[in-house]
């Protein structure tokens, strides 16, 4: 368990994230919170397939978001 001042992350060989910090942006709230209910279908109900398909594409959904997140970033911070 790794435990910063903003985040829980717990690390292992299957890989799980949780953060317990308040996200004031609604779009990372909604695909937090998407992606954290898919995973906690698929942990209850690991043999199904449309679970499973649910919590990929809730995961791609999150990773695009934060890649476009990123890269504004970074190019507002190249324009200082």
């Amino acid at each position: 368990m790794l435990t910063t001042g903003c985040a829980n992350v717990t690390l292992s060989d299957t890989t799980v994230l949780r953060f317990d910090m308040e996200v004031t942006q609604p779009k990372l709230k909604t695909l937090l919170h998407e992606t954290d209910r898919a995973f906690d279908m698929v942990i209850q109900h690991p043999s199904s397939a449309a679970h499973v398909a649910k919590y990929e594409l809730a995961k791609t959904a999150l990773n695009e978001y934060l890649s476009v997140m990123r890269h504004s970033l970074q190019k507002r911070l190249k324009c200082r």
